[in-house]
């Protein structure tokens, strides 16, 4: 064979090996962008259905706090609707309490302290003894307001507590003296007194009470007047409307939230 015909057979083979290495590049190509065309397809197809979800729970819960703030209100016009009748209700206590307070009492603010031995010397003061009884005593304070806690504020039961305790203190410290004569201590400054005022009256009342030596009258007309205002403070709705006023504040802040978190997946 000559080297003609060697040199034209090895550019041949070579020729042919090229082309099939061209073909088999294209086609290489052609099909790593079919791949990369369906992987990409499916994965926007998944990102897709994962963003309509994201947004259909958004809405969903957007919803769902609409409602809740829709049956927050509702509920709060019952319970206040509740509130004013319990508030009504507790006050013609208080004022049950006052009519059928012992008179004996009244006699702490006619006599001057050194004179209490009047209420033990007496004998026209006899009649003290049946409005001091014991019996006649529980049976004053036995008013129950349980009843009516559920829709009134801890405060408004510390007021009713400690009137009604306070004349159960002051009627026995009058029975005291009816059965032991003169005391050592002015009622002011009796203990079972200082105990019952303590939770409705802060260090400078409880000072200032002690210091101008209050007659029962003005402590009862006091605390009376503290009682009244915060009743009309809390049927007034002021602290309600804080209640409402901060539970609205939370679910707009809690939609924003959403919003923005929409308004970032649709960018």
């Amino acid at each position: 064979m000559e080297i003609s015909e060697v040199v034209n057979i090895g550019l041949a083979i070579l020729t042919s090996l090229g082309g099939a290495t061209l073909i088999l590049f294209a086609f290489s190509s052609w099909l790593g962008k079919v791949w990369a065309s369906r992987i990409l397809d499916t994965e926007k197809n998944k990102l897709a259905s994962e963003l309509e979800l994201i947004k259909t729970n958004n809405h969903n819960f957007i919803n769902a706090i609409g409602v809740s703030n829709s049956l927050y209100i509702e509920s709060q016009k019952a319970f206040a609707a509740e509130r004013i009748s319990a508030i009504k209700s507790l006050w013609a206590e208080v004022m049950t309490l006052r009519s059928k307070k012992p008179s004996a009492i009244v006699f702490l603010d006619l006599l001057r302290f050194q004179d209490y031995k009047e209420i033990y010397q007496n004998p026209k003061l006899n009649y003290f003894d049946d409005e001091l009884s014991p019996s006649a005593i529980s049976e004053l304070v036995s008013v129950d307001v349980e009843k009516f806690r559920p829709f009134i504020d801890e405060i408004s039961y510390s007021y009713f507590w400690s009137y009604r305790a306070l004349i159960g203190r002051v009627s026995n410290y009058v029975k005291v003296i009816r059965d032991e004569g003169q005391p050592k201590n002015p009622w002011q400054e009796d203990a079972g007194v200082i105990e019952v005022i303590k939770p409705i009256f802060d260090a400078a009342e409880l000072a200032k009470f002690q210091h101008e030596r209050w007659s029962t009258l003005a402590l009862f007309g006091y605390i009376e007047a503290a009682f009244s205002q915060h009743l009309r403070n809390l049927s007034s709705g002021v602290e309600m409307s804080k209640e409402s006023l901060g539970h609205s504040m939370e679910l707009n802040k809690a939609a924003e939230n959403l919003r923005k978190i929409e308004n970032n997946e649709k960018t």
